[in-house]
C-alpha cells in the first residue's frame, strides 16, 4: 500500500513538474512575441511614419506599416511568423489600443531617464506652443539641464493640449505635466519662452505665477532667436525706406521663385558672389545647445562693433580708384546721412532695448564666468549668480583663489565655459562651489529652440492623412522621434506591460524561477 502512495505521489509531482516547465516555456515564448511587437511598434515611431491602415483586416492589401512589417519580417523569423498565425485571434496584441498602450510604456520609459537624470540638478523650463494640423494648441515642453560631465542636455518631455489660453491655466498645465513625471520644481532656475504677453508679462505672465507660486529662482528668459527676429520687424517698421526695400526685395524674391531656370541661375549668383550674412549666422549660433547665456552676449556685442559705417562701406563697395572722387564723396556722404545713419541707429536702439535683460545684475554676474570677460571670476561680480544658484558664497570665495592660480596659464586658450569645465574636470571633487556655479550659469539657455524642433517633427507626424491621431499619441510619437539617443529596455516594457495586463500573467508574466 505504501509503495503504491509512493508511486502516486511520484507521478503527481512529476506531472506538476512537466505543467509548470509547460508553463514557463510559454511565458518565455509569449514575452518574446510581446517584445517583437514592441520593437517594431518603437521602429515606425523613431522613423515617424503611421502604425495603423485604413483596413487592417485579412483582405485588405495594405493593413499598415506595423502589420506589414510583420508579415515582411515572417518570412525570415518563425517568432514573428507565430504572432500572425498561432497566435489567438483575440490575443495578437496588434489593435490600435495595444499599439498606444505600448507607444505610452516606450515614451515613458524615456521621461523616467530623463527625470532621473535631473534629480537634484538645477535646470531649465522651456515652452512654446503651436497648432497642430487639427488647429489644437500643442504646448511644448524641454528641460535644460547641465550633465556630471559637464554636457549640456536639452529634453523633450512631450506635448499638452491647451484648452484654455490665459496664463493661469498655462502655468497649471506645466506645473502637473512636471509633477506627473516627478521632477523637483524647485531646482528650477530659470523659464525661457517667447515674449508673448501671456508669458512674459511682469505681473500675470506665465513666468511670474510660477516664480511667484512653484519656482523662486525661476527667472524669466526671453528667447533670443526671437529676440533678433524682432529687432528685424522692428526695424523695417521704424525706417520707412527698409519697408520699401523689403518689399521690392520679396518681388524680387518672386520672380526667382517662380520659374526653375530663374531660381538657379539665382542660386549660381548666389554661391560666386560668396555672400556672408552675419544676422542669419548668429541665429544659427542662437539655436545651437550648447549657446550659453554669456557666450551669446558676447556674440551679441560682437554683432553690435561689426555694424558700423567704415566696416560696412568699405567691405560692400570696397577699396576702388575712383575716377571722380568729388562725385563720389558725395556719393558716400549722401548715402552714410540719409541710408545709414538712420538704418543703424535704428538697428542699434532695437538690439539694446531687445537685449537689456530686467535682471541686469544677475546676468551680469553670469557674464563674469566666461573667460572673455574682462571681471572674469572676480568675486564681486559672482554674488548675484551665487546667491541665485545657493552656493554657498564663503567657500566660493576661498576656492576661487586657488581656481585662478591653477588655471592662470591656461586661460588665453579658453574660449567658453566649458573650456574652463573641462580644465577643472580632473580636481572637481576640490572646488565643488566652483563647479557648481559653472555648471549653473552653462544651464541658462539662450533660446527655446528644441521647442521649435519639436514642432518640426509634429508637422511631420500628424499629417492631413493622420489629422485624427489623439493628442496622447502625438506626444508620445514625437517624443520617440525627437529622443532617439535613449536606449529602450525591451524587457522592462515586457514587464511594464504586463503589470498593466495582470490578468494575461501566465502568458507574459515575469517568468518564474524553476528549481
Amino acid at each position: 500500500m505504501m509503495n503504491i502512495r509512493s508511486d502516486y505521489n511520484q507521478i503527481i509531482t512529476s506531472v506538476i513538474n512537466l505543467l509548470d516547465k509547460s508553463r514557463a516555456e510559454l511565458i518565455k515564448e509569449n514575452r518574446a512575441k510581446l517584445m517583437k511587437i514592441c520593437s517594431t511598434v518603437l521602429l515606425c515611431a523613431r522613423q515617424m511614419i503611421a502604425l495603423r491602415g485604413h483596413e487592417e483586416n485579412g483582405e485588405s492589401r495594405n493593413r499598415g506599416n506595423l502589420i506589414e512589417l510583420l508579415h515582411w519580417a515572417a518570412s525570415t523569423d518563425s517568432l514573428v511568423d507565430k504572432i500572425l498565425n498561432d497566435s489567438d485571434s483575440n490575443a495578437t496584441y496588434l489593435s490600435p489600443t495595444i499599439q498606444n498602450e505600448i507607444l505610452k510604456i516606450l515614451a515613458d520609459q524615456i521621461r523616467r531617464k530623463i527625470s532621473n537624470e535631473i534629480k537634484n540638478r538645477p535646470f531649465v523650463l522651456m515652452a512654446d506652443e503651436s497648432k497642430d494640423i487639427s488647429s489644437k494648441e500643442q504646448l511644448s515642453v524641454v528641460l535644460r539641464y547641465v550633465d556630471a560631465e559637464n554636457q549640456i542636455h536639452e529634453h523633450f518631455m512631450g506635448f499638452t493640449k491647451l484648452d484654455q489660453f490665459d496664463a493661469k491655466a498655462l502655468y497649471e498645465k506645466l506645473y502637473e505635466l512636471l509633477m506627473k513625471h516627478d521632477i523637483s520644481i524647485q531646482d528650477c532656475i530659470g523659464q525661457c519662452y517667447d515674449g508673448a504677453s501671456v508669458m512674459s508679462g511682469r505681473h500675470a505672465g506665465v513666468q511670474t505665477l510660477m516664480r511667484q507660486n512653484y519656482m523662486p529662482r525661476g527667472v524669466y528668459i526671453h528667447c533670443f532667436a526671437h529676440r533678433l527676429n524682432l529687432v528685424i520687424c522692428d526695424v523695417c517698421i521704424v525706417v520707412s525706406y527698409v519697408d520699401e526695400f523689403m518689399g521690392i526685395l520679396s518681388k524680387i524674391h518672386q520672380y526667382f521663385t517662380s520659374s526653375s531656370v530663374n531660381n538657379e541661375h539665382f542660386r549660381h549668383a548666389q554661391l560666386s558672389l560668396q555672400l556672408s550674412v552675419s544676422v542669419n549666422n548668429s541665429s544659427l549660433f542662437f539655436e545651437a545647445v550648447s549657446m550659453d547665456y554669456a557666450s551669446a552676449k558676447v556674440l551679441i556685442q560682437s554683432i553690435i562693433n561689426q555694424i558700423q559705417y567704415s566696416v560696412i562701406f568699405t567691405t560692400t563697395i570696397g577699396q576702388k580708384d575712383w575716377g571722380n572722387q568729388k562725385s563720389f564723396h558725395s556719393n558716400e556722404n549722401k548715402f552714410r546721412d540719409e541710408l545709414f545713419y538712420s538704418l543703424i541707429d535704428s538697428i542699434l536702439i532695437e538690439l539694446n532695448n531687445r537685449f537689456s535683460d530686467d535682471n541686469i545684475l544677475l546676468f551680469s554676474s553670469v557674464s563674469a564666468v566666461h573667460p572673455s570677460n574682462q571681471q572674469f571670476l572676480e568675486i564681486e561680480f559672482l554674488k548675484p549668480l551665487a546667491s541665485h544658484l545657493l552656493v554657498d558664497f564663503k567657500l566660493l570665495e576661498n576656492e576661487l583663489n586657488i581656481v585662478k592660480h591653477f588655471i592662470r596659464e591656461k586661460i588665453a586658450s579658453m574660449k567658453t565655459i566649458q573650456d574652463l569645465l573641462t580644465e577643472l574636470k580632473p580636481v572637481n571633487e576640490a572646488f565643488p562651489a566652483t563647479i557648481s556655479l559653472l555648471r549653473g550659469a552653462l544651464c541658462l539657455p539662450v533660446s527655446s529652440t528644441t521647442c521649435e524642433r519639436s514642432f518640426s517633427r509634429m508637422k511631420l507626424i500628424k499629417t492631413y492623412c493622420r489629422n485624427s491621431m489623439g493628442d496622447e499619441c502625438l506626444s508620445d510619437l514625437t517624443l520617440l522621434a525627437v529622443e532617439r539617443d535613449f536606449d529602450i529596455d525591451l524587457e522592462e516594457t515586457a514587464d511594464i506591460f504586463t503589470c498593466i495586463h495582470g490578468y494575461n500573467y501566465q502568458y507574459h508574466g515575469l517568468l518564474p524561477q524553476l528549481f
